[in-house]
This record gives C-alpha cells, structure tokens and sequence, in this order.
C-alpha cells in the first residue's frame, strides 16, 4: 500500500491536499509516441498479456505527464477470457467477441472462471508497475462493471444503442441474472487480486450504464454494483465511473463509493451535490478540450477549479478517456496547469 499522506489518496478520502491531484483516464495509450513504438513490435492483446511491456507502459505516461497516479495498462475485456470467451482486438475497430452470448444454454456452459491463474499476467504487471512507481505515487486498478461487461458480451463488441442488450435485460430475467451475477462474482475475485498485487485503489468502469432508464437501473443493475462495493476494505479507495449517467446520480449515491468519478455532460457542482459532498468526486474536463489549444485548455481548466473553490475531496480528470489524436504537449500542460493552480 503506498502511503495515504500522498495527494491522490488524501484527496479520495476527502482530506486537504495541494495541489490538486490530477490523473487522466487513457493516460497510457495511443496519443503518445513511446506507446506508439511499443505497439509497432507487438499487437494489443499481445502488450496485454505481456507483464514487462504493461508496466513499462504505465511508468512511462506516469513519468512524461508527472501526474499524481498511475493506472495498470490493462483492458476491461480481458476478464471474459476466464470464461472461456475469446476477444479479437482488430485494427483498426473496436473489440469483437465472435460467439455473442445471447441464451441462458451458453451460460451454462462457460468454462469454470479461474481468474488468479487467468488473468495472472495482469497481477504480474501491478506488482512490476508498482515496484517501478515512486513511493509517493499510488497505483489504480480497474475493472469494467458487470452491465458493461453485459453489453459487449451480448452484443458481440461495441454498438450504437446497445438495443440488444437492453431487450435481454428487460425481457429475460433469467438470463440477465444469471449472466451479472456471475459477472459480479469474477469481477470481486479479479479487483480483490489486484488489491493483493499492490493497486492502491480501484476504479469501476461502467461505459454503457447511462443507456439504461432510472427504473431498470435502479431494479437491475444497480444491486450488482451495491454487491462489488461492498466487498471492498473501505480504506481502499473504490472509485466508480459511469458514462453518460447523470440522471442515474441519484441512485448512484447509494452505492456508496469513496469517489465519484462523472463525465462532462453535467457541471461538476451539481453533480457534486446529487452525489453527496461527503464523497469525493473526480472529472470533468471534456476530453476534446485537448484537441484545441492552450488559451481553450485554461478557460476550462479555471472555470472547472472556480467552481471546486478548493473544496476537499477534488481530483482532476476527463469526462473520458484521453482521445488517440491529442497532442501530448497539451495533456502535459492540463496536468502543470493543474498542479501550478492549486498549489
């Protein structure tokens, strides 16, 4: 465990810190010329299951951002390999799964999830990335929350409206409870090993939640998230993020999690507020400021951190993950711009 007197932690438990922690979500990827290379030697899911490169990765947009945490390189899809499910990443595309699973049949006969010897290689990348962090910069896991988990594994990848999804939800009881639970299950396992390897904290990612109504949330979903939470060592940061989900804010409260990570949609007070500002709350810059320039990043930036008014409890993100095309020289002035703001 790194130390909690770090920025980054403070901040998640709502005690003071400056500056004012900042970190971004893709903050290892495609826009920056050191991964580039790395993945000219290797395919996506070749990187994945390679420990060296992962933590190798993580370090280096750590270093060259010199932001205030890191985040294992990792995948959300990784964990339905421990069903027995194959992932091809296509490039360029999104993840394709090549059996969607659409009845309660094919659920019967996944294979047993081992997610320790599975997913192993992920630990391994935690404890490496770890090792090679400096004492005072904590390490995020992650994982993706079951619902959309669901979504890719019904669907077959990525879609616009997720409508199939939605109508197994809504009309077939059986199989949507069956496939969450069992979700939920290996979701617990997997974040529970990256805690034991070292994560400092983890974050959910809930993508596809913000397509469903208040009601089918509240009656479905939202246990499963209640039931992951709840498996977790409350001094462990938990950090829930749920994309396009601001009417959902009120029920999102009641999962109780130690930050609320929110999108752009919304503005950060209110959705402050809804959520509870006994809670930490990170976000919200939209990450197409980026692509502007650096008069643009610093309106935001300064209307964003008006509105905080250095209330505790405050870490700096994107409403989003960091997109491929941004120029690195604007990601490394949000995060000085940040740290020089607040300190």
């Amino acid at each position: 465990m790194s130390n909690h007197k770090t920025n980054f932690l403070k901040t998640c438990f709502s005690q003071i810190a400056r500056p004012t922690p900042i970190w971004l979500m893709r903050q290892a990827g495609r826009y920056m010329k050191e991964y580039q290379a790395v993945r000219q030697k290797v395919k996506f899911l070749e990187l994945c299951h390679n420990p060296q490169l992962c933590a190798e990765v993580t370090l280096t947009a750590r270093e060259k951002l010199a932001v205030d945490a890191a985040i294992i390189f990792a995948d959300i899809l990784l964990i339905i390999n421990t069903l027995g499910i194959e992932v091809v990443f296509k490039e360029p595309g999104g993840p394709s799964i090549l059996t969607p699973v659409r009845n309660i049949d094919q659920i019967n006969n996944f294979k047993e999830a081992d997610v320790l010897n599975d997913l192993s290689y992920v630990f391994e990348a935690i404890k490496l990335a770890k090792s090679g962090l400096p004492i005072d910069i904590p390490l995020i896991g992650f994982a993706g929350a079951p619902f959309t988990l669901f979504c890719y594994l019904v669907e077959g990848g990525s879609s616009n409206n997720y409508n199939l999804a939605k109508q197994l939800l809504l009309s077939n009881d059986e199989f949507s409870h069956k496939l969450l639970n069992l979700l939920t299950q290996i979701t617990i396992t997997y974040l529970q090993a990256q805690i034991d390897a070292g994560a400092d904290a983890i974050q959910l990612f809930d993508s596809w939640i913000g397509i469903l109504s208040y009601h089918s949330f509240q009656n479905i979903v939202l246990p499963y998230l209640q039931k992951i939470r709840n498996a977790f060592d409350r001094n462990i940061p938990f950090i829930y993020f749920g994309q396009g989900a601001s009417h959902l804010y009120p029920l999102i409260k009641s999962i109780d999690a130690t930050v609320n990570s929110i999108d752009w949609r919304m503005e950060i007070m209110p959705a402050w507020n809804t959520l509870g500002y006994d809670k930490a709350i990170q976000g919200n810059l939209d990450p197409a400021i980026l692509l502007s320039n650096y008069d643009t990043i610093k309106a935001e930036v300064i209307h964003i951190l008006n509105q905080v008014n250095n209330r505790p409890g405050f870490i700096f993100n994107l409403g989003h993950g960091i997109l491929p095309q941004t120029p690195f020289e604007n990601a490394k002035y949000l995060v000085d711009l940040v740290h020089d703001l607040t300190s």
